[in-house]
């Protein structure tokens, strides 16, 4: 069996009122039913919350990717039919039992041609006093309700924040840094000044206490940065001369911005609508003498008419295959301009026509600044050369990402001592890389991932005394790893994925004292590992074909994953540390019988994950009982007789959420029993109150008799 668990979806930090809003959501969706259902679900801006989808992709990815197959689907936030029609189709699109979720502020888009039935239509109401008084307790004051001196003038914001949680949260951490009743007090009267109905101007509240260079970097992330890396729009702002982590802090801080699990800024609708109406009313009748621009009609328009004036400080615009080729007079004008983003368009002229003070340039360009700090060039597919880098020393980011045409790096690249990321991925005509390569000694992470020409490294790499990252896919590096590898003495993270010319590892690897993961895997050519340095976390050397043998793993006290699954020539594996969570030797014997050994576990205490699934060949598995943490045991595959001797009680099944073993019978402690030819089991838990309790845990166990091969049996719960 296999558990197929998908990344949570986020879950607000105070789900105030949560509980009995998803209880009548689920009345509608009536799972049981085996039927197909669309449910609309219907507030307004605050209350549903938002995400953006490409409509016009949505009809071939969604037909192509359902199929037969039930599924549950939640369309969020459209606002418009026409997209609705594009991405949920009809009723016959899916198959009985499915449920179809949409998400909208306007509740006419759920009325058009009858698409949700409207028994099925579910309004979102705002949060009622009690609810709008705990939740913006906890925004204002860390708990869930006032302190005792401020409970009347609480109650005098939640009345004006009208039950939006958005509104509470904002407005919460907005007051959360007042310290006395004057300040709270002068807030609220500004407050009441506001219509009922005027959100944005609610939330600009909080905007408006902030310092300019808080304001500056909250309009950029309105305009032009969410879904952006946050290191990436930190150099930019501190090359406007802003304090941009510490302003980061504050706008996070009064929930103005978000990050997410993959370090991008993130930021609610209608906050973004918020920042963007600011600009707008910066001058309604003048599209050039706004701050920002990001509209594209709006930037076609002062472009084509040369519009533009010193108040643009940032404009951005993706080209198409139709678009003009911009003359860069159009930018003369555009003396405070500091960011400029040209995607997939034409510039024609000079360059001195733009702005020096320019901080992030995003074009197909051929000369640059001086105060430049991030060049952007990726997907410049007919870009063959960068121009010379004394013209831009203090860049600290350079991304050539796909320059598929590419074929020299500068010997000037040399100069960049500030660089700190460099990105060639897909620069698949680029063979070699300039001598004086390692004089970038600030920089900290290279990608040359996918440059299949690229065979060899410069002799001075070892230079790079401040690499801490080095990514290598699919490359033919020959001298990648250097006898002088040690130097690279900060490096942290070294992934040679699919470098099918490596065949050992030199001794100079366990120098490199603070290198924690190492990714070798699909190195076809690998034989033999050297031994380790002892920082090591992980290591990934699967679908390693010809790996025959492996280093002493015992002295790596901060090793937690090891994976070393489809190595079918691994004879043995040594013995393991105790700090050891992760553990995958899957199919290392699936066409040959040669893994027989693996060492007793009985002191892998902290072990979470063991995977010996195909492991025909192992005599013998030592100390499964010790495994106290254990969470999935794949066993599938393996010989009933490595197991002998091994008693798998009830207890030891008390932390497992995952379980595969050998064999052909169910253990007779388990209470329900079937035997079904059916490809699925539908099973009811019985005993189990509606309300007020949840179940712990479900045990299952299955029997399989597979008479085709299959890649995995899933399990799906509701």
């Amino acid at each position: 069996m296999k558990l197929i668990c998908d990344t949570p979806l986020h879950v607000a930090a105070h789900p105030v009122g949560l509980n009995p809003r998803v209880d009548d959501v689920m009345r509608h969706l009536e799972i049981d039913a085996n039927d197909v259902r669309m449910i609309g679900i219907h507030g307004m801006g605050g209350i549903v919350d938002s995400s953006i989808y490409n409509a016009d992709r949505g009809i071939n990815v969604i037909k192509n990717k359902i199929g037969s197959k039930k599924v549950h689907v939640v369309f969020d936030d459209i606002d418009d039919d026409k997209q609705l029609e594009k991405l949920a189709g009809n009723r016959d699109w899916y198959c009985q039992g499915s449920r179809i979720i949409i998400t909208t502020r306007d509740e006419h888009v759920l009325n058009v041609h009858n698409r949700v039935d409207s028994n099925h239509v579910y309004k979102l109401e705002a949060l009622d006093h009690i609810q709008s008084l705990e939740l913006f307790s906890w925004c204002a004051f860390q708990r869930n309700q006032p302190i005792p001196e401020f409970v009347q003038l609480s109650k005098d914001v939640i009345s004006i924040a009208c039950g939006l949680p958005l509104a509470l949260e904002v407005l919460g951490c907005y007051l959360c840094d007042k310290l006395n009743i004057e300040e709270w007090e002068e807030a609220i009267l500004n407050l009441k000044r506001i219509p009922a109905n005027d959100v944005m101007r609610k939330l600009r509240i909080s905007y408006d206490d902030l310092s300019e260079e808080e304001k500056h970097i909250f309009l950029d992330i309105a305009c032009f940065f969410i879904g952006e890396k946050r290191d990436y729009t930190i150099h930019i702002w501190k090359g406007c001369g802003f304090p941009a982590s510490i302003s980061i802090k504050k706008l996070l801080q009064r929930l103005l911005v978000k990050i997410n699990d993959s370090d991008r800024l993130q930021m609610h609708d209608q906050l973004r609508d918020t920042g963007r109406r600011i600009v707008e009313l910066e001058n309604l009748d003048n599209h050039g003498k706004r701050s920002r621009l990001w509209f594209r009609g709006d930037v076609i328009t002062v472009l084509k008419n040369h519009k533009g004036t010193p108040k643009v400080r940032g404009l951005m615009i993706r080209g198409n295959e139709d678009e003009y080729i911009w003359e860069t007079e159009a930018f003369k004008a555009m003396t405070n301009l500091k960011l400029l983003g040209i995607s997939q368009a034409c510039l024609k002229g000079s360059l001195k026509d733009l702005s020096s003070d320019n901080t992030v340039l995003k074009s197909n360009i051929k000369q640059l600044f001086p105060k430049l700090k991030v060049l952007d060039l990726n997907r410049c597919r007919i870009l063959e050369r960068i121009p010379d880098c004394s013209l831009y020393m203090n860049l600290k980011q350079l991304i050539l990402e796909y320059c598929e045409n590419l074929i020299e790096i500068p010997d000037s690249i040399g100069l960049l001592r500030d660089l700190v990321y460099l990105n060639l991925e897909g620069c698949s005509n680029l063979k070699k890389l300039p001598e004086n390569f390692g004089k970038l000694t600030s920089l900290r992470t290279l990608n040359l991932n996918y440059n299949s020409n690229l065979t060899r490294l410069p002799s001075t790499f070892s230079g790079l005394c401040s690499l801490e990252e080095l990514s290598a896919w699919a490359c033919y590096l020959q001298g990648v790893i250097a006898d002088d590898f040690e130097k690279l003495s900060k490096l942290k993270k070294l992934d040679l994925y699919r470098n099918n010319s490596i065949q050992g590892l030199p001794r100079s690897i366990r120098g490199l004292s603070q290198l924690e993961e190492m990714r070798i895997s699909v190195c076809a050519q690998l034989i033999t590992i050297a031994e380790l340095p002892s920082s090591l976390k992980c290591l990934n050397a699967s679908d390693c074909y010809e790996l025959r043998t492996m280093p002493e793993l015992s002295h790596l006290s901060q090793l937690e994953a090891l994976y070393l699954a489809n190595c079918e020539q691994l004879i043995a594996i040594p013995e393991l540390p105790t700090s050891l969570k992760y553990l995958d030797v899957s199919d290392c014997a699936s066409h040959c019988l040669s893994l027989q050994i693996i060492p007793d576990l009985s002191h892998l205490s902290q072990l979470e994950e063991l995977d010996l699934t195909g492991c025909k060949g192992l005599i013998e598995i030592q100390g499964l009982s010790g495994l106290k943490s254990l969470k999935t045991l794949q066993l599938n595959g393996c010989s009933p007789h490595s197991l002998r001797g091994q008693v798998l009680a009830k207890e030891i099944f008390a932390g497992l959420e995952c379980l595969t073993v050998p064999g052909s019978k169910v253990p007779n402690w388990s209470q329900d029993k079937w035997i079904t030819q059916d490809s699925s089991v539908l099973y009811r838990v019985s005993g189990v109150p509606d309300e007020g309790k949840y179940i712990r845990g479900l045990m299952l166990c299955f029997a399989t008799h597979l008479v085709a091969p299959t890649t995995a049996i899933s399990w799906t719960y509701g």
